[in-house]
């Protein structure tokens, strides 16, 4: 075999050993998100009562940045303000989550939330560009319901997720579990991509 075919094999088999540690790290993320996702999906009940209530702590916009002070649940468009009681539904208020993925999701200037079974799934709208920020920082208290864990949302995912820091950057998002106050902190910062989680709650016993 000569010097050049050498090469040329050395470099085919560098190229699949690099694909197949790409698909390996892959299909572990979206398997461990998914299996996060389903393994509070166990409970057949409504939560009695159960509500959550958000309070916005921080709005701060630059350049093009539009964010407001509003939750805006999908698929009913119904706004929800400062501390205004949102229910916990036990069924999907958005069945088709293809159809929630691909909603023009800049016609809303807020918060976007929907909800399933144990489940609050918030998304924040990015499409801005260049030096465009928006910043936006606002606390979930449950009531009647326990908080149990966040999801990254892997179509609108965090940046820097979990490194406890959240600077004025659209690569610094950070979600807080409180356990002792039965409340979540969301400090989301966006420019061209969007932001989005998952809550997952069970019922109080």
């Amino acid at each position: 075999m000569k010097k050049g075919q050498i090469t040329i094999f050395m470099i085919l088999g560098l190229v699949m050993l690099f694909s197949f540690i790409l698909v390996l790290f892959l299909s572990n993320y979206y398997v461990t998100t998914i299996q996060l996702k389903d393994s509070f999906t166990f409970e057949s009940e409504q939560c009695d009562d159960a509500y959550i209530t958000i309070e916005f702590t921080r709005i701060e916009n630059f350049g093009a940045g539009n964010a407001e002070e509003v939750v805006t649940l999908l698929p009913s468009g119904v706004e929800y303000y400062n501390n205004e009681k949102i229910g916990l539904l036990f069924e999907p208020s958005y069945n088709d989550e293809f159809l929630l993925n691909n909603l023009f999701l800049s016609d809303y200037s807020g918060v976007i939330m929907e909800q399933g079974n144990h489940y609050v799934h918030f998304i924040l709208e990015g499409s801005q560009s260049g030096d465009d920020i928006e910043i936006v920082d606002f606390d979930i208290y449950f009531e009647n319901a326990l908080v149990e864990v966040i999801v990254d949302d892997p179509d609108h995912a965090l940046e820097a997720q979990g490194d406890g820091i959240y600077e004025d950057l659209p690569n610094q998002d950070e979600i807080i579990i409180l356990p002792e106050e039965n409340m979540v902190e969301a400090h989301l910062r966006v420019s061209s991509l969007d932001d989005g989680f998952y809550l997952y709650y069970s019922c109080l016993e």
